[in-house]
């Protein structure tokens, strides 16, 4: 009786592990024929990323232990989610589906992927500071330009402000094109006007009835030129009323009056 119950035991555990094969090839058939998971993988072929994480959430519950939900939703977490945890949500459904399955697919894509976050994760923590300081520097960069965005606001404010009060002051003035006020000319009976633009030499004196011209000479003076005209000094400055004394100069036309 011992014999046969031996030789029966390994014929049992034949059975059992070909049963136990079955069961895994049934339980992952049966993960594919969910509805929730069916749904799931015809939105993703459809890009609606979004739906499928919530089909395949349905599917873990109606299901918990679906190895092939918790790989699709680790994949769809880690490629197509853009929350700050995305990598940690990918990493715990990869790490349910290899516990739920450690010797069949998807096990190895599992260790995989999960080996593939956790590069990413400690390559952004490495740049986290980097990133950090640069937020910084970007923050006081924009203060800086707005400082001086109204820096430039107020000059320009001013510089308008100067330009219509000197406007205001050259109409004001009655020369608007410069600023400055006409040049004046002061009239000069020797040399002409003076001032801008040509001078102008003024007539010779015309003498009136029974009087003379006389043109002065070099060392001429008014007293002198009297004298040798035989008139007085009072009726010669009369008659030149625009002469100063002190200023002859050769070639001045004086005019002498009649005796």
């Amino acid at each position: 009786m011992f014999f046969r119950l031996l030789l029966c035991l390994p014929l049992a555990c034949l059975v059992l592990g070909l049963s136990g094969c079955d069961k895994v090839s049934e339980t992952k058939a049966d993960e594919q024929k969910n509805p929730h998971f069916m749904v799931g993988k015809e939105r993703v072929a459809s890009r609606d990323f979004r739906g499928a994480i919530e089909a395949f959430e349905r599917a873990i519950e109606v299901n918990p232990h679906s190895a092939l939900a918790h790989f699709e939703l680790g994949l769809l977490y880690e490629q197509h989610d853009d929350s700050d945890n995305h990598l940690i949500s990918a990493m715990y459904h990869y790490k349910k589906a290899l516990d739920l399955r450690p010797n069949a697919y998807p096990a190895e894509n599992a260790k995989l992927r999960m080996a593939g976050c956790k590069q990413e994760l400690v390559k952004s923590e490495s740049l986290a500071p980097v990133y950090q300081t640069m937020q910084r520097d970007l923050e006081r960069l924009k203060e800086e330009n707005q400082l001086l965005k109204k820096q430039l606001e107020g000059w320009q404010a001013q510089g308008a402000t100067r330009s219509n009060s000197q406007n205001l002051s050259n109409t004001a003035t009655g020369n608007p094109a410069s600023g400055k006020p006409p040049a004046s000319r002061t009239p000069n009976p020797d040399r002409g006007v003076t001032g801008s633009g040509p001078a102008i030499t003024p007539l010779s004196p015309t003498p009136p009835a029974g009087g003379r011209t006389y043109t002065v000479q070099a060392g001429d003076t008014l007293a002198g030129i009297a004298r040798k005209q035989k008139v007085r000094l009072e009726s010669l400055e009369a008659a030149n009323p625009g002469v100063t004394p002190k200023k002859l100069k050769p070639g001045q036309t004086l005019v002498i009056p009649g005796t």
